[in-house]
């Protein structure tokens, strides 16, 4: 009795050592270990940064930072309290990595109190929550030594993922000395087209450009220009459509010059096929398209102007109502790239997420050609091109997808141009200036501008063959969040812009914080297995259309039999026949429809065996691994 009383006593102090021991271990952890962070996600999107460091090491004055949070209030909203701890440990994080260089302070603004007059003083957006006037302030004030500040408004949970970069941004502004000129020239509404509202399009400024202006000097350029300065550090050319020569010539002086560029061309801009009455000039690379072509060959790259690649492998989905009831199909002109896709050696497109493009253009390298063609973006092995006039006149998703042939190469859709090249308009003259205060018309009161030519230089260039992936709608969300503008980005052209943008101005800091991934991971076999579907259910649903079509065509011609024999009753062959076909069409349309009801259960099967697989196999092999374990230990006992 006393052996078993020994043995429970022993058994208790064990069970009270391992507690004590927890509870050590716990607040050890807490007080030496609460900066400790072990990131097990694959981008590793709460590790900061290798930019976020630099641009921290790189501070030449003190920042601090006052973090508005309501505290108090917080309980009244699920979920934010996470976000905010997350919010206050990246603060810490910077505060420690920047040493003395930033004062983080967190301030609770109490309602109606003087800590609250000063986060609405600072410009924070407090949210009401409650019908007493009380506001909910979560967001940050940052200051320098020379009386700069920058505000984040309201730190939604919607950008948590971007959380870093709006941290990062926000100090590289209050640290950056003075801002880099961008010049931006273009033939599309970029800035808004308060004409388009009249015909129910979106008419607001595209956010790719409008963000560009919170890092840079953003100049917007006449499209008629004489010259182009040399002291921009990069310069946007967006759809050059109907560029003059002289605009042209310009560009490729500034080129030459040691100029860095970033143009977009676009064999199908979809924002441009708008109502004549907006502007006739808009379209593809219409107008002076050969002063263009002559300009890009000239620098080692060609753009197929008649056709847009289509990849069927990276295509997004979209409606259609070609049968008269909506469908979702793959859309092979309207395609998301991913890693894979782009080109990894090159730092801007490092970690970048995925790149949406619409009705895009392939890119080539000339024979002969004297500069070095790098790609960045490129499509998949069987992508395939598709005429520009069949979209002009056909715009029915389904019926392009129709059309859609694979390919044997993939396409390069952006390419880096580099290497020394001679002007591409050796014989150019500039235009006489007429004297317009002069009423002699006389040509010897005209003078030709006195521009000293560069006939030779090194070219530095990305060129994208697409325009589309800049707007909006192929990849960010814009809401207004009390009076401040929120994007939500669903893919990573907004990144990808300002990328190349601070790449080629000498200030990539931000690249590596901008670039921290996304957490989509599709399932590319489930993928795979139902684009053949798709096409096996296309190919089926033709025939059967085909057939439909036929048999209609058949009952039509004895209806059309029996009104010229003027005979209001069919003999009975006749009503055999009619009755034969009738039967035969109403089989036709049930087998479409089982053909269709077919498809989507096949993909839904598909989709709950995937289930079934990620669910229950991982727990089903640690069960049997820890039977394995079980029965071995049982084994070397006995």
């Amino acid at each position: 009795m006393k052996a078993k009383q020994r043995a429970s006593y022993f058994g208790w102090s064990e069970l009270l050592l391992a507690l004590l021991a927890t509870v050590l271990v716990i607040m050890l952890s807490n007080r030496y270990l609460s900066t400790v962070r072990l990131d097990t996600t694959e981008n590793k999107i709460y590790t900061v940064s290798p930019g976020t460091k630099r641009i921290l090491s790189d501070l030449s004055q003190p920042l601090n930072l006052k973090f508005f949070y309501s505290k108090t209030l917080a309980t009244q909203l699920p979920g934010i309290g996470v976000y905010s701890e997350r919010v206050a440990d990246m603060l810490r994080e910077y505060q420690r990595l920047a040493g003395d260089k930033i004062k983080v302070e967190q301030i609770d603004p109490e309602p109606f109190s003087e800590q609250e007059d000063n986060a609405v003083a600072n410009g924070l957006n407090g949210v009401p929550i409650d019908q007493s006037g009380n506001r909910f302030y979560f967001g940050l004030v940052g200051t320098n030594s020379v009386d700069g500040r920058e505000v984040i408004g309201f730190f939604s949970p919607e950008r948590e993922q971007q959380l870093e970069y709006d941290l990062s941004q926000l100090i590289y502004r209050l640290n950056a000395a003075q801002q880099t000129r961008v010049g931006i020239l273009t033939t599309l509404p970029v800035q808004g087209d308060p004409q388009a509202a009249v015909f129910g399009m979106p008419s607001q400024p595209w956010f790719s450009l409008q963000q560009l202006s919170e890092l840079h000097e953003v100049e917007y350029l006449d499209a008629e220009l004489d010259t182009l300065e040399q002291d921009f550090s990069v310069v946007l050319i967006i759809h050059p459509s109907s560029l003059s020569k002289q605009t042209l010539f310009a560009i490729d002086q500034y080129a030459l010059s040691g100029g860095k560029l970033i143009m977009f061309v676009d064999p199908y801009a979809e924002s441009s096929q708008v109502p004549d009455q907006l502007n006739s000039q808009r379209g593809g690379l219409s107008g002076d398209e050969s002063y263009v072509e002559t300009l890009l060959t000239n620098w080692g790259v060609m753009i197929d102007a008649g056709n847009v690649v289509a990849d069927l492998d990276n295509s997004l989905r979209v409606q259609s109502a070609a049968s008269g009831r909506p469908e979702v199909v793959d859309y092979p002109i309207w395609f998301m790239l991913n890693q894979g896709n782009m080109n990894a050696d090159d730092p801007a497109f490092q970690q970048l997420g995925e790149i949406v493009m619409a009705s895009a253009g392939e890119l080539q390298k000339p024979e002969n050609a004297a500069t070095e063609l790098t790609p960045l973006l490129t499509t998949a092995d069987n992508a395939s091109l598709i005429n520009t006039q069949s979209l002009r006149f056909q715009t029915d998703p389904k019926e392009i997808l129709k059309q859609y042939q694979p390919g044997q190469s993939s396409k390069i859709v952006a390419a880096r141009v580099a290497g020394k090249v001679k002007t591409a308009f050796p014989d150019y003259q500039p235009e006489p200036v007429v004297d317009e205060n002069s009423d002699d018309p006389l040509p010897q009161n005209s003078q030709a501008p006195t521009i000293e030519q560069v006939n030779e230089g090194t070219i530095n260039a990305v060129v994208i063959a697409d325009t589309d992936l800049l707007r909006d709608q192929f990849w960010v969300q814009v809401q207004n969040f009390l009076g401040s503008t929120i994007a939500i980005p669903s893919a990573g052209n907004g990144k990808l812009l300002a990328n190349l943008v601070d790449q080629m101005s000498g200030s990539p800091d931000l690249i590596s914080v901008r670039n921290r991934g996304s957490n989509n991971r599709p399932f590319t076999l489930v993928e795979e297995i139902r684009q053949a579907a798709d096409q096996n259910f296309l190919q089926k649903e033709q025939e059967l259309i085909a057939e439909l079509e036929e048999t209609e065509s058949k009952l039509l011609q004895l209806e059309q039999a029996k009104d010229t024999s003027n005979s209001a009753i069919l003999s009975a062959d006749q009503q055999q026949e009619v009755d034969s076909f009738t039967n035969k069409k109403l089989t036709i349309r049930k087998q479409l429809r089982q053909v269709r009801h077919s498809l989507q259960k096949d993909i839904q099967r598909l989709e709950s065996m995937v289930k079934v697989v990620n669910l229950a196999l991982m727990p089903l092999l640690i069960t049997l691994f820890g039977l394995v374990l079980l029965f071995l230990k049982s084994r070397r006992t006995n």
